[in-house]
């Protein structure tokens, strides 16, 4: 007599769809890892005590910060945008190059803005 059930082996390693992958993968390299090396440097970074001079911070610490948080600004809407590509991307049957170059685009220009603005803030 036969069985026709899967093998342990196939229950114990469930196949991941290639949008989950990338999705992860998304998530990872933009959000995941820039958050834990800032975080890293940020508890490395010399914190000696010090007056800040217009508005800008003085010490190691406070500029490894400031620039953790304005790389955050800049990620978030870009890994957002990625995700909704890659889901874009999961569900499109014909050119997918098409709507990968819509994507790319679209975050290139978010990623522009919002360094205009950071710049525009940051200038006086």
């Amino acid at each position: 007599m036969t069985t026709l059930a899967p093998s342990p082996s196939a229950r114990a390693h469930p196949r991941v769809s290639p949008a989950r992958r990338a999705a992860l993968y998304v998530t990872g390299l933009l959000w995941a890892l820039p958050l834990l090396a800032f975080t890293l440097a940020a508890t490395r970074a010399d914190a000696t005590p010090c007056a800040a001079t217009d508005g800008l911070p003085c010490n190691d610490q406070g500029v490894v910060v400031t620039t953790g948080v304005l790389t955050g600004v800049l990620l978030i809407p870009v890994g957002l945008i990625a995700l909704l590509v890659v889901a874009l991307l999961a569900r499109s049957t014909r050119r997918p190059a098409a709507v990968a170059a819509v994507g790319a685009a679209t975050g290139l220009a978010v990623g522009l803005f919002a360094v205009g603005v950071g710049f525009l803030l940051l200038s006086d």
